[in-house]
């Protein structure tokens, strides 16, 4: 049986944030991270997106209960004290309300932005589709990957460094200020088509949409960002397959794209930046993480032995925040003496039928219940004749 409630919404964002945060160290020290590589980097992005799309809690998930200081700060949140409009409100209420509202938001902004694009590219870009150069390396690329050339490119003023936009129809789009060599060029393209043959707008999608949804969870700001590294440096590797004088070429083409972003070119809109596939990072910190993984060369004994040991720790991770739920235990004063808690210790069942179990706490007769699901674990079930038959 799922459950969706605090606890496990809890739960999701501590994982969530704690996977994000152990990417964000290995990428800063760029030598472990360029030995464990980018495919176990994006095992770890993965694990951390399943985590968020599942927020639930599953049936052999353990409580584990919260000292009484953070017991009592969960309960006070969970607790209907607030009245509006005759209706009794906890602050988890209120969140859940403006949880939604700010979904909603965001989505008006994303279609707002999708749209926008669109009009900003058509209505300042100048169309150079049929230029020779650019059309010599498209139909080579698509027919090397049995595509149509569907391909339009798009000179624009006001970007800073090359980007292709629209899963459906593919816009290559080029700073109008760029001036590359036939190579460079050839560099470029190629960079921009893989991204549309591997479904890399796909993917970004679903993280956008994922970022709508936990827009106050830090870990998806985060989760957006390595993920546009990772999908840069699979592309990356893509392109160079190891060889060095490719790599060499390729690192300087980099390099050349990022110093002609640092002209007095005018700053691209923010709504073009949050959903173009770029060729080169706008981020020097990003830039050299990818020559990093680049040209940094591992024995493969490092390489397998970090990518274990790293698997390993995300998926432990992982599994354990299914295992483990944590969950308030707080009753206050003026019921708590009044009221007995089941435990293993003090509570049994005795079986009636097939669905009806008579409970007891302390040895006096507490509920006649249909299930034992909200019963600790452990508790001894007897049949009328008194003779022990199982344990719940």
């Amino acid at each position: 049986m799922l459950n969706f409630s605090f606890s496990t919404v809890l739960m999701t964002l501590l994982t969530s944030n704690i996977l994000a945060t152990v990417i964000s160290l290995l990428f800063l020290h760029g030598k472990t991270m360029a030995r464990v590589g980018y495919q176990v980097l994006t095992l770890i992005v993965v694990l951390t997106v399943i985590r968020l799309l599942f927020p639930f809690e599953l049936p052999f998930s353990t409580n584990i209960y919260m000292p009484r200081f953070l017991s009592r700060a969960v309960a006070s949140f969970r607790e209907h004290w607030i009245i509006f409009f005759s209706i009794r409100l906890s602050l988890w209420n209120i969140f859940e309300l403006i949880w939604v509202g700010g979904i909603l938001v965001h989505i008006v902004r994303y279609l707002h932005d999708r749209r926008h694009i669109q009009d900003h590219i058509q209505k300042y870009g100048k169309d150079k589709t049929n230029d020779p150069g650019y059309q010599a390396v498209l139909n080579d690329l698509c027919r090397q990957h049995g595509r149509e050339n569907r391909f339009r490119v798009i000179e624009l003023s006001g970007l800073k460094i090359p980007m292709i936009s629209g899963h459906r129809n593919p816009c290559i789009v080029l700073p109008d200020h760029l001036l590359l060599t036939s190579g460079q060029r050839y560099y470029v393209l190629t960079h921009e088509a893989m991204h549309y043959f591997h479904h890399d707008f796909l993917i970004k999608g679903i993280l956008r949409l994922l970022s709508i949804f936990y827009w106050w969870n830090p870990a998806c700001a985060l989760l957006h960002r390595q993920t546009n590294t990772l999908l840069e440096m699979n592309i990356d590797k893509k392109i160079t397959q190891n060889a060095p004088d490719v790599t060499v070429q390729y690192t300087e083409c980099l390099l050349y794209i990022q110093k002609m972003s640092l002209t007095d070119a005018p700053q691209p809109p923010r709504f073009i930046e949050r959903d173009g596939c770029f060729f080169a990072p706008s981020k020097e910190t990003e830039l050299k993480r990818r020559i990093t993984m680049l040209l940094h060369a591992s024995h493969i004994w490092q390489k397998i032995s970090s990518g274990i040991i790293i698997t390993l720790s995300a998926a432990g991770i992982y599994l354990l925040s299914y295992c483990f739920i944590l969950e308030a235990s707080y009753l206050p004063p003026e019921i708590s003496q009044n009221y007995t808690v089941p435990t293993v210790e003090n509570t049994y069942a005795i079986k009636i039928d097939s669905s009806t179990y008579e409970v007891y706490i302390n040895g006096s007769y507490f509920v006649t219940d249909t299930s034992l699901v909200y019963y600790p674990n452990g508790i001894k079930i007897y049949n009328q004749k008194g003779d022990l038959i199982d344990e719940n």
